[in-house]
């Protein structure tokens, strides 16, 4: 398959900058899943305000993300389409797609967000094909709040980072691993050691 996402946060990064920089919490979302994509075999691309023309990392194709002719090839000749929060502009987008690409809508902000106000249109609901969330909660917020459908609605969640995977076992309380209880934490884990030892 043919994927590509779409980021219009003016930082600028590619697929490597998560594994050497801090970024906010979707960026390095992006760059881990279209890396997992891209391991898997799929052609996949990120357009974003990346400072590079393009470049290919973890098996990602990234590129400046501009109004040219070449991009707009490249998003015409997708499977899927992923946009984040870029709410008010699923019609817009739409129509420069393929007829067989679809548009996904992934949104990691609480639908009282201010710029989600662009979204009580329900021609640019429907203009999206699917909606991916982070959380139960925000997407059934997002079902009561603006009537999406559910059946069209995925639960991604957040994750941890590829680096912090795997370090302990998955039987193995990483509480009692730090050097010292987070100091909120200690009353109760001491009240938990005296009940349960």
């Amino acid at each position: 398959m043919k994927i590509g996402f779409i980021d219009t946060y003016t930082w600028d990064y590619n697929i490597e900058t998560p594994y050497c920089k801090p970024l906010g919490g979707t960026q390095p979302a992006i760059c881990y899943l279209a890396e997992a994509l891209a391991a898997q075999g799929n052609e996949v691309f990120l357009l974003n305000n990346t400072s590079a023309d393009s470049e290919m990392g973890r098996g990602v194709d990234c590129r400046r993300r501009v109004g040219d002719k070449s991009n707009l090839e490249l998003v015409r000749s997708l499977d899927f389409l992923v946009i984040v929060n870029i709410v008010g502009k699923a019609l817009e987008v739409k129509s420069l797609l393929g007829h067989r690409t679809k548009l996904i809508l992934w949104i990691d902000n609480e639908p009282g967000f201010v710029f989600l106000q662009d979204f009580n249109s329900h021609r640019e609901i429907n203009a999206c094909d699917a909606f991916v969330f982070v959380s139960d909660w925000q997407c059934e917020e997002f079902h009561l709040r603006f009537g999406i459908d559910s059946n069209c609605s995925c639960v991604l969640r957040n994750a941890i980072a590829p680096c912090f995977a795997n370090i302990f076992a998955d039987d193995i309380s990483i509480l009692y691993q730090k050097s010292r209880s987070p100091f909120y934490l200690t009353p109760a884990l001491h009240f938990a050691d005296s009940i349960f030892c």
